[in-house]
Protein backbone atom coordinates (compact mmCIF):
# COMPACT_ATOMS: atom_id res chain seq x y z
CA UNK A 1 0.00 0.00 0.00
CA UNK A 2 0.88 3.40 -0.91
CA UNK A 3 -0.02 5.21 2.27
CA UNK A 4 2.22 8.32 1.86
CA UNK A 5 1.75 8.73 -1.83
CA UNK A 6 -1.99 8.50 -1.60
CA UNK A 7 -2.31 11.27 1.71
CA UNK A 8 0.19 13.67 -0.61
CA UNK A 9 -2.15 12.75 -3.32
CA UNK A 10 -5.52 13.41 -1.43
CA UNK A 11 -3.89 16.88 0.02
CA UNK A 12 -3.42 17.89 -3.33
CA UNK A 13 -7.06 17.36 -4.37
CA UNK A 14 -8.12 19.97 -1.93
CA UNK A 15 -6.17 22.42 -4.41
CA UNK A 16 -8.16 25.44 -4.90
CA UNK A 17 -7.04 25.17 -8.72
CA UNK A 18 -9.01 22.47 -10.29
CA UNK A 19 -7.26 21.51 -12.76
CA UNK A 20 -4.26 20.33 -9.83
CA UNK A 21 -7.04 19.14 -7.76
CA UNK A 22 -8.63 16.64 -10.61
CA UNK A 23 -4.72 15.56 -12.00
CA UNK A 24 -4.15 14.82 -8.17
CA UNK A 25 -7.57 12.76 -8.00
CA UNK A 26 -6.84 10.76 -11.65
CA UNK A 27 -2.86 10.14 -10.13
CA UNK A 28 -5.22 8.72 -7.33
CA UNK A 29 -7.01 6.42 -9.30
CA UNK A 30 -4.06 4.89 -10.67
CA UNK A 31 -2.17 4.23 -7.71
CA UNK A 32 -5.23 2.48 -5.93
CA UNK A 33 -5.21 0.58 -9.60
CA UNK A 34 -2.46 -0.80 -8.98
CA UNK A 35 -3.54 -2.52 -6.08
CA UNK A 36 -6.93 -3.71 -8.02
CA UNK A 37 -8.62 -1.21 -5.98
CA UNK A 38 -10.88 1.89 -6.30
CA UNK A 39 -12.38 4.97 -4.54
CA UNK A 40 -15.03 2.78 -3.44
CA UNK A 41 -12.65 0.10 -1.54
CA UNK A 42 -10.72 3.20 -0.08
CA UNK A 43 -13.99 4.71 1.66
CA UNK A 44 -14.65 0.84 2.73
CA UNK A 45 -11.26 0.77 4.38
CA UNK A 46 -10.98 3.91 5.94
CA UNK A 47 -14.60 3.28 7.31
CA UNK A 48 -13.33 -0.52 8.29
CA UNK A 49 -15.96 -2.28 6.15
CA UNK A 50 -16.95 -4.52 9.19
CA UNK A 51 -14.06 -7.62 7.68
CA UNK A 52 -12.42 -7.84 11.04
CA UNK A 53 -15.87 -7.78 13.17
CA UNK A 54 -16.89 -10.56 10.50
CA UNK A 55 -13.38 -12.56 11.48
CA UNK A 56 -14.09 -11.78 15.43
CA UNK A 57 -17.15 -13.43 15.20
CA UNK A 58 -15.83 -16.00 12.99
CA UNK A 59 -12.85 -17.02 15.64
CA UNK A 60 -15.03 -16.34 18.29
CA UNK A 61 -17.61 -19.37 16.71
CA UNK A 62 -14.48 -21.24 16.36
CA UNK A 63 -13.36 -21.13 18.96
CA UNK A 64 -16.61 -22.29 20.61
CA UNK A 65 -16.60 -24.94 18.57
CA UNK A 66 -13.29 -25.64 19.48
CA UNK A 67 -13.98 -26.14 22.75
CA UNK A 68 -16.78 -28.00 22.69
CA UNK A 69 -14.99 -30.40 20.59
CA UNK A 70 -12.35 -30.73 22.92
CA UNK A 71 -15.54 -31.73 25.62
CA UNK A 72 -16.55 -34.32 23.59
CA UNK A 73 -13.20 -35.82 23.17
CA UNK A 74 -13.08 -35.55 26.95
CA UNK A 75 -16.54 -37.27 27.34
CA UNK A 76 -15.71 -39.83 24.84
CA UNK A 77 -11.87 -40.61 26.33
CA UNK A 78 -13.44 -41.09 29.57
CA UNK A 79 -17.07 -42.84 28.60
CA UNK A 80 -14.49 -45.18 27.02
CA UNK A 81 -16.65 -44.91 23.34
CA UNK A 82 -14.89 -46.65 20.30
CA UNK A 83 -11.90 -45.65 19.31
CA UNK A 84 -12.74 -44.48 15.77
CA UNK A 85 -15.27 -41.40 17.84
CA UNK A 86 -12.27 -40.81 19.58
CA UNK A 87 -9.90 -40.48 16.18
CA UNK A 88 -12.91 -38.34 14.74
CA UNK A 89 -13.06 -36.36 17.62
CA UNK A 90 -9.14 -35.40 17.82
CA UNK A 91 -8.88 -34.99 14.08
CA UNK A 92 -11.80 -32.29 14.59
CA UNK A 93 -9.86 -30.82 17.60
CA UNK A 94 -6.82 -30.64 15.15
CA UNK A 95 -8.93 -29.46 12.25
CA UNK A 96 -10.82 -26.24 14.41
CA UNK A 97 -7.28 -25.64 16.09
CA UNK A 98 -5.15 -25.20 12.64
CA UNK A 99 -8.74 -23.11 11.37
CA UNK A 100 -8.86 -20.97 14.64
CA UNK A 101 -4.74 -20.09 14.17
CA UNK A 102 -5.74 -19.11 10.64
CA UNK A 103 -8.61 -16.81 11.21
CA UNK A 104 -6.85 -15.36 14.35
CA UNK A 105 -3.67 -14.69 12.00
CA UNK A 106 -6.32 -13.13 9.37
CA UNK A 107 -7.64 -10.87 11.98
CA UNK A 108 -4.15 -10.11 13.12
CA UNK A 109 -3.47 -8.94 9.47
CA UNK A 110 -6.43 -7.18 9.25
CA UNK A 111 -6.01 -5.52 12.15
CA UNK A 112 -2.71 -4.22 12.11
CA UNK A 113 -3.88 -2.87 8.04
CA UNK A 114 -6.72 -1.14 9.57
CA UNK A 115 -4.56 0.80 11.63
CA UNK A 116 -2.63 2.03 9.27
CA UNK A 117 -5.46 2.69 7.41
CA UNK A 118 -6.49 5.12 10.51
CA UNK A 119 -3.08 6.33 10.91
CA UNK A 120 -3.06 7.54 7.28
CA UNK A 121 -6.32 8.98 7.52
CA UNK A 122 -5.55 11.28 10.66
CA UNK A 123 -2.40 11.93 8.71
CA UNK A 124 -4.70 13.20 5.47
CA UNK A 125 -7.14 14.98 8.05
CA UNK A 126 -4.19 16.72 9.96
CA UNK A 127 -2.90 17.66 6.59
CA UNK A 128 -5.93 18.64 5.57
CA UNK A 129 -6.32 21.21 8.07
CA UNK A 130 -3.54 22.35 7.74
CA UNK A 131 -4.29 23.10 3.96
CA UNK A 132 -7.34 24.66 4.73
CA UNK A 133 -5.91 26.96 7.70
CA UNK A 134 -2.81 27.96 5.38
CA UNK A 135 -6.35 28.76 2.35
CA UNK A 136 -8.18 31.23 4.71
CA UNK A 137 -4.53 32.80 5.96
CA UNK A 138 -4.04 33.22 1.86
CA UNK A 139 -7.67 34.77 1.81
CA UNK A 140 -7.50 37.18 4.73
CA UNK A 141 -4.50 38.42 2.85
CA UNK A 142 -5.98 38.65 -0.58
CA UNK A 143 -9.12 40.87 1.17
CA UNK A 144 -6.54 42.82 2.86
CA UNK A 145 -4.31 43.40 -0.76
CA UNK A 146 -7.95 44.16 -2.26
CA UNK A 147 -9.07 46.81 0.03
CA UNK A 148 -5.50 48.53 0.03
CA UNK A 149 -5.27 48.09 -3.82
CA UNK A 150 -9.23 49.66 -3.50
CA UNK A 151 -7.82 52.44 -1.26
CA UNK A 152 -4.91 53.36 -3.35
CA UNK A 153 -6.82 53.46 -6.58
CA UNK A 154 -9.30 56.13 -4.69
CA UNK A 155 -6.38 58.36 -4.29
CA UNK A 156 -5.14 58.14 -7.99
CA UNK A 157 -8.41 58.95 -9.19
CA UNK A 158 -8.63 61.92 -6.59
CA UNK A 159 -4.96 62.95 -8.12
CA UNK A 160 -6.43 62.40 -11.78
CA UNK A 161 -9.70 64.64 -10.55
CA UNK A 162 -7.36 67.05 -9.54
CA UNK A 163 -4.61 67.03 -12.17
CA UNK A 164 -7.67 67.70 -14.40
CA UNK A 165 -9.59 70.82 -12.70
CA UNK A 166 -5.27 71.99 -12.22
CA UNK A 167 -5.32 71.43 -16.13
CA UNK A 168 -8.48 73.32 -16.48
CA UNK A 169 -7.37 76.28 -14.11
CA UNK A 170 -3.93 77.13 -15.72
CA UNK A 171 -5.32 76.74 -19.77
CA UNK A 172 -8.01 79.57 -18.16
CA UNK A 173 -5.10 81.45 -17.26
CA UNK A 174 -3.05 81.16 -20.44
CA UNK A 175 -3.08 84.19 -22.99
CA UNK A 176 -4.55 83.05 -26.15
CA UNK A 177 -1.75 82.79 -28.54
Amino acid sequence: MHIDRMSKLLALASSSNDREALAALRSLRRLLATDEMDFVDLANLLRGDGRAEDLQLELETTQQQLRQARGALRSAQAGSQGNQTVRELRQQVRQLTVENQTLKGELDLLSEELEEWRTAHSTMNTTLRQYSHERLQLKSKLRQKQMEMERVLGEVRGMINLTSKLRTFVDSKMPAA
